[in-house]
Order: C-alpha cells, then sequence, then structure tokens
C-alpha cells in the first residue's frame, strides 16, 4: 500500500512541461494507494491528475495533519 500526502504524483507530468525538473513517483503500479488531499480541486497547474480514478486507488479527503494524526491513532490502538 503506497499513502501519498501532498507529493507530486500526476503520471501526465512525466512529460509535460509542467513538470519543472520535478521527480515523479510511480504509485499507480503499486497495489493500493490512499491519496490525501484536502479537496479533489486540480490544484495549481489545472491538469486532472489520472491517478485519482484508478480502481486501485482511494482519496482520503481532510487535511493532512489531521488524517495522519487520526491514522497514528488508529493504528496505535490496533497494534497495541
Amino acid at each position: 500500500m503506497t499513502l501519498i500526502v501532498q507529493l507530486r504524483v500526476n503520471r501526465l507530468l512525466k512529460v509535460s512541461k509542467f513538470n519543472l525538473g520535478m521527480p515523479v513517483l510511480h504509485v499507480w503500479k503499486g497495489k493500493q494507494t490512499i491519496v490525501m488531499k484536502r479537496t479533489l480541486g486540480v490544484g495549481y497547474a489545472a491538469v486532472d491528475n489520472p491517478l485519482f480514478f484508478k480502481d486501485n486507488t482511494d482519496m482520503l479527503l481532510g487535511d493532512a495533519k489531521s488524517s495522519c494524526d487520526r491514522l497514528n491513532q488508529l493504528l496505535g490502538e490496533i497494534l497495541g
């Protein structure tokens, strides 16, 4: 499973003028991806991210810090 928190993961950016030399993580190749994002908006580049529409991707909408804190708490309860 891959958990994404505010990273550049749009595979369209690998070949686009918007990349600006930033590395792109190939998370769409994983079994399961969870993207943490505040909204479903396209961001400043105004480019839809095809990762968001893949069958192996789930979205966890909300504030990333609050979401990470809650996940950490729940995992602590589960794992003891």
